[in-house]
């Protein structure tokens, strides 16, 4: 019998070289846009006007005082103007032009939050401790929480 010669061994294939790898770019993610900062919202006083002040216990009113007014949400905005019209009204009645109300705009409610990300700013606080007096018109009062 004859016996079978082992079949030859092809030459092992040598393998392509897997060309060089380039370290991989770091990939860019692009950036979140920056939350722009509310601006710092500043109150402005009337350009004429005084304090009112308290001397001996008692208020001293100038003639034209500054009186801080809180415009109030929704509907209060509008009863707020109605307000200031009749209040300048019955000033200009019963001191016959002689005193005059300087309005002090300050913000609490829902016009606060959108300048001041709070209801109720300290600027409306101090302003209105400044000025001992204030006129305020409805505010939304704020549903759940506690």
């Amino acid at each position: 019998m004859a016996t079978k010669k082992p079949a030859a061994k092809k030459p092992a294939r040598k393998k392509a070289a897997a060309p060089k790898k380039k370290p991989a770019a770091k990939k860019r993610v692009a950036a979140k846009p920056a939350t722009p900062a509310k601006p710092a919202f500043k109150l402005t006083l009337p350009a004429d006007g005084m304090p009112i002040t308290v001397q001996g216990g008692e208020l001293v009113v100038p003639s034209r005082p500054i009186i801080p007014v809180i415009e109030g949400d929704g509907i209060g905005r509008d009863i707020m103007k109605a307000t200031r019209r009749v209040v300048d009204a019955a000033v200009q009645k019963a001191f016959g032009g002689q005193r005059s109300i300087a309005w002090f705009d300050v913000y609490a409610g829902e016009n606060a939050l959108r300048h001041y990300d709070t209801i109720l700013p300290d600027d409306t606080i101090k302003a209105i401790k400044k000025y001992f007096v204030a006129l305020k018109g409805p505010l939304t009062t704020p549903v759940g929480g506690g």
